[in-house]
């Protein structure tokens, strides 16, 4: 028999062992497909019934909403969960179609109580509609979460029985995964079993020249390019021998070619990687410096900004940990505000005195591979690398950019260079940030006591009443005098009576709502906008106030300034077009009516109609 024969042989007979290694495996594959199928629909079925679950809470917030407001654009959740209920429950059905009788009974009841509650909830939005106020309704409050609780248990049921069935899924795929785990294994050594004994076959049968050839083909593959093969005979192998000759041959001059190419194309390579590098670095570098000097300025506040710092500047320094420090307004120490990838060798504070960089007013390097010495805000045990940037701007000294290395990465004179760079942006960009936010405080607040001035009340009020019109909600406003103002700065000096003033701003400040806006009107009267507040509110809120003003201690120049009382004026927003100069003119008059009736006191004024007194 010839090579060839032994060799189209050893062929059929793997191919047939091959066909039916892969019909096997076919078979297993689909099974597995099917049971991953069967999983898939078991996990949307949870997830459908999650979210028939999450809808009937909408429905229920929507409900609730209009029940106690009235107001239709709450129904918005109400309506937006139907649809969503409706699809989620047809998702429901369909993927539990071929489901067992226990679950389709579990899946019908949960059916009918989602039909009850959407019923319960339209029977209840109609009676709310037909009526002109909410009645609270404690049997129908029952109910309604008697019918989501029993929602919830259904949804827990069919929840817990897809798991099981989940479960069971997933051992049956570990077992499908077992049994192709085997098959794979043992075609494989069948496969390899046949190709062995096969080439065993042909090997025992021609050995003497196939051992000529291998060691041949090992010399070549060693490297020996001068191997040559003589005295084959002829036939196949005498065939095999020459064409292997002339491989031999041409691999030989190939080689001497090949050899000069690679290296020519080695040093072009890495002549190429080493700019790509540069490049890569460089232009990743510009990047996120622009993306920093970009967003900087944008900044309202130092938490925007120290957000910021924390997001890009890790980008061009990776594996370096760093912190941001900035000097508190006294000038005497240095708090750190953000810091990334866990530095460990800075104090989290210190004085200006502990930082080289900051004493010499330059890029100070310190530690592992430096020879200049250690800050003393530094751990002196330290082992890595440290650089102190001071961040200085149009002659004013704010911060300090800090950086370690990890001790995992070694240090390069780029890294100073970028910390220069960094620095020079950052601070530019604070200095910026605190001007912007010195003239802003300069246009809007008071100077004597911090409170917003008369500007910005006008503003805010005009804001909150439009507001309202759109809304409903209520706005309020109490103006407050000060009762006999006058006689403290005639009996003590204006500088006295400027403490009256601090004492009772930081009244009004302690006793503010967040949103609400107070501020000063003028001289010694004052102004509190209450979003949300009503009328009773706010008269409640301005009776508060008048307490906290009578037991208000205040001295000057160790001498009591006596009792310090005020008169209030409170009006609320009619929603009927009235302006925010004619609320005001009505808190005013109010204001005006409580000096006449005695001082001391707050009256209310009730819209174009009088006043009431507390």
């Amino acid at each position: 028999m010839t090579i060839a024969a032994r060799l189209w042989l050893s062929a059929a007979v793997s191919l047939v062992a091959l066909l039916a290694f892969s019909a096997a495996l076919a078979i297993e594959l689909h099974a597995a497909r099917l049971a991953d199928a069967a999983r898939a629909n078991a996990r949307e079925t949870v997830a459908a019934a999650g979210r028939i679950l999450s809808d009937l809470k909408d429905i229920e917030t929507g409900e609730r909403g209009f029940l106690v407001t009235g107001v239709e654009h709450y129904l918005d959740p109400y309506d937006a969960g139907k649809e969503l209920l409706l699809q989620a429950q047809a998702e429901l059905h369909a993927r539990t179609s071929g489901a067992d009788p226990e679950l389709r009974q579990e899946i019908a009841l949960l059916d009918r109580v989602v039909a009850q509650k959407v019923a319960d909830a339209s029977r209840t939005i109609a009676q709310r509609r037909a009526a002109k106020a909410y009645v609270f309704n404690l049997t129908t409050m029952d109910l309604g979460k008697r019918d989501m609780d029993r929602a919830r248990e259904l949804v827990t049921t069919i929840s817990a029985q897809e798991q099981t069935e989940l479960r069971r899924i997933g051992r049956d795929l570990d077992r499908l995964r077992d049994q192709l785990l085997y098959s794979a294994l043992f075609g494989a050594a069948l496969v390899a079993l046949i190709v062995v004994v096969m080439t065993w076959l042909t090997v025992r049968a021609m050995h003497v020249s196939l051992e000529r050839l291998q060691s041949a083909i090992e010399r070549l593959g060693r490297g020996e390019l001068t191997t040559d093969l003589r005295g084959m005979g002829t036939g196949e192998l005498a065939k095999v021998a020459e064409a292997f000759n002339d491989m031999a041959s041409r691999l030989a001059n190939e080689a001497a070619v090949r050899t000069g190419a690679e290296g020519a194309v080695k040093r072009i390579n890495e002549s190429l990687v080493a700019k790509t590098l540069q490049l890569e670095t460089y232009s990743a570098t510009v990047n996120v410096v622009r993306r920093l000097a970009d967003r900087l300025p944008g900044c309202t506040d130092e938490a925007e900004f120290s957000t910021v710092i924390e997001r890009l500047v890790p980008e061009l320094l990776p594996g370096r940990a760093g912190a941001l420090f900035l000097l508190n307004n006294s000038r005497n120490l240095l708090h750190r505000t953000v810091s990334w990838n866990g530095i460990q060798s800075s104090s989290d504070q210190f004085t200006p005195a502990e930082c080289w960089g900051l004493r010499r007013g330059q890029t100070h390097a310190s530690g592992a591979g430096q020879l200049d010495v250690l800050c003393d805000h530094i751990a002196q045990s330290s082992s890595t690398t440290h650089w102190c940037v001071p961040l200085v701007a149009q002659s004013e000294l704010v911060g300090l950019l800090y950086a370690e290395s990890d001790g995992k990465r070694p240090s390069a004179d780029s890294d100073g260079d970028v910390m220069h760079m960094l620095g020079e942006t950052i601070a530019l960009a604070l200095v910026n940030l605190r001007l912007r936010e010195k003239l802003r405080s300069q246009s809007v607040r008071d100077p004597l006591t911090g409170l917003y001035n008369r500007r910005y009340l006008d503003e805010s009020l005009e804001l909150e009443l439009a507001r309202s019109a759109r809304s409903g909600n209520p706005v309020s406003v109490i103006m407050l005098d000060i009762d006999h103002f006058k006689t403290f700065n005639d009996t003590f000096g204006h500088e006295a009576g400027d403490v009256v003033l601090k004492n009772v701003a930081d009244v009004f400040i302690k006793s503010t709502r967040k949103g609400d806006v107070a501020g000063r009107f003028g001289g010694e009267e004052f102004l509190l906008v209450m979003h949300g507040a009503d009328r009773q509110h706010a008269v409640d809120r301005a009776e508060k106030l008048r307490g906290a003003i009578r037991s208000i201690d205040a001295t000057f120049s160790g001498q009591k300034l006596g009792q310090i009382t005020a008169s209030f004026g409170v009006a609320t927003f009619s929603g009927s077009g009235q302006s925010a100069a004619e609320l005001i003119d009505e808190a005013d008059k109010a204001l005006y009516a409580a000096k006449n009736s005695g001082r001391d006191r707050v009256v209310a004024a009730a819209n174009y109609a009088g006043a009431e007194a507390r």
